[in-house]
């Protein structure tokens, strides 16, 4: 028989609390537990901290567009209305505390605007923080008319002799109006004006000309014809490719039927030169919208800067961050080339404005365009000319209507100018 070995006697306590007590993992464990609730209590509060943030950014963007908008309605006294408007359409991370502020400095057309919400929170509510608020402030300035070269292509051929002609020089003189105010000259701004029939008088500039026959200054009317490709249609300068002779039915002698008497304007900044331009408009001859606007955009175009004459104001760059560019055509009936002798069809005539619209517009041009009492087969094309159909592409059907066209085209391009300030 084998011996007995002896043991040490055996305590009371259970085998499994012995385990548990002579277990080192079970400590590190409760301190971890214990050191992750301020942890997940940062994590929470950064959480909340976070969406405070970002309801503060998407605050700050609805009230600068408040601002803005707020300047644009300067004039129209609704300006409470379109700061409320803007900011409940752009804000949606909250509720707002109470009505925004909105604050107008008159009489430079400053609207100041600030706005609190109140932002829900997620984890602090678990320490009785149910909301934190979150407040934006910025301000706007209505800068009037500054700052713009502005070509108005006006149609002056005989179907607007009479009433017709009287309501366009009304009309053109209340957007000047609106633009200049009761001064002769502001900031930045310039217009031109091209009068157009079957071709534009570019009187005095037979420098342009690619010819100049003997007794030129005696019989010259003032029109240049149409150059071949391109140049046709764009503002390619005189200085690279100049203008054949105008011969309606084939003689140069015929001129003068077909070339307006009103020469056009370039960019010039006094309202007194542009209204007595306006005022002496004279209505005859046919029609070319294409011919009107290509020299609309020629008179804008910085690569006719210095062609134009000493007593022209040189059109800015296309990018200059300071100038708008805007044209507003006027027409009454549709082209008719036959009636000059022209070898292009009407249909050869739209593709050209098409291709003179898209090439501005490509510049970053600005096209609002009129039709006045005009056919409704022709309505299409400047619908597509204008920068967009909606908004700057207007039908006159009467005359009051044509005034109306010209004041809101007036109220638009000076409302629109506007700047945060801060």
């Amino acid at each position: 028989m084998q011996p007995r070995i002896a043991t040490a006697p055996r305590s009371g306590t259970p085998a499994f609390l012995r385990r548990f007590g002579c277990d080192r993992h079970g400590g590190i464990a409760t301190i971890v537990a214990f050191a992750a609730i301020p942890m997940i209590a940062a994590a929470g509060v950064a959480s909340d901290g976070l969406i405070a943030l970002l309801a503060r950014a998407e605050l700050s963007s609805a009230v600068d567009a408040a601002a803005l908008a707020g300047a644009r309605s300067y004039k129209q006294g609704d300006v409470n209305a379109q700061v409320i408007k803007y900011i409940s359409g752009n804000f949606s991370r909250g509720a707002l505390k109470n009505t925004p502020s909105v604050a107008v400095g008159d009489p430079d057309g400053t609207v100041a605007v600030s706005a609190t919400a109140e932002i829900p929170t997620n984890f602090m509510k678990l320490f009785g923080v149910n909301s934190v608020d979150v407040s934006a402030s910025a301000a706007a300035q209505a800068l009037g008319a500054g700052g713009m070269e502005l070509s108005l292509v006006l149609d002056i051929t005989g179907s607007m002799k009479g009433t017709k002609l009287d309501t366009l020089k009304t009309s053109t003189n209340r957007l000047l109006n609106v633009l200049y105010g009761e001064k002769d000259t502001v900031e930045n701004l310039a217009v031109a004006v091209v009068p157009f029939a079957g071709r534009v008088n570019i009187k005095p500039h037979r420098e342009w000309m690619s010819t100049k026959p003997f007794l030129w200054q005696f019989w010259w009317g003032g029109c240049a014809d149409e150059r071949s490709g391109t140049a046709a249609w764009d503002d390619t300068s005189p200085s690279v490719t100049k203008f054949p002779e105008f011969a309606p039915h084939g003689s140069v002698f015929n001129t003068g039927s077909y070339c307006p008497p009103n020469p056009a304007l370039p960019l010039t900044a006094s309202k007194a030169t542009v209204k007595e331009l306006v005022d002496g408009l004279q209505a005859s001859g046919n029609t070319r919208t294409d011919i009107g606007m290509s020299w609309g955009w020629r008179t804008l175009s910085p690569q006719w800067k210095t062609v134009w004459g000493e007593n022209a104001k040189d059109p800015a760059e296309y990018d200059d961050p300071k100038i708008r560019k805007i044209v507003v055509l006027m027409t009454d009936g549709e082209n008719t080339p036959d009636q000059s002798g022209d070898p292009e069809s009407k249909s050869e005539t739209y593709t050209k404005l098409g291709k003179s619209c898209t090439g501005m517009k490509d510049k970053g041009i600005v096209i609002y365009t009129i039709t006045f009492q005009s056919p409704k087969s022709i309505k299409k094309h400047y619908e597509d000319c204008a920068t967009t159909p909606d908004h700057h592409y207007f039908d006159a059907p009467t005359e009051e209507e044509l005034k109306t066209a010209f004041g809101r085209i007036g109220d638009e391009i000076t409302r629109d100018h506007v700047r945060l300030v801060r």
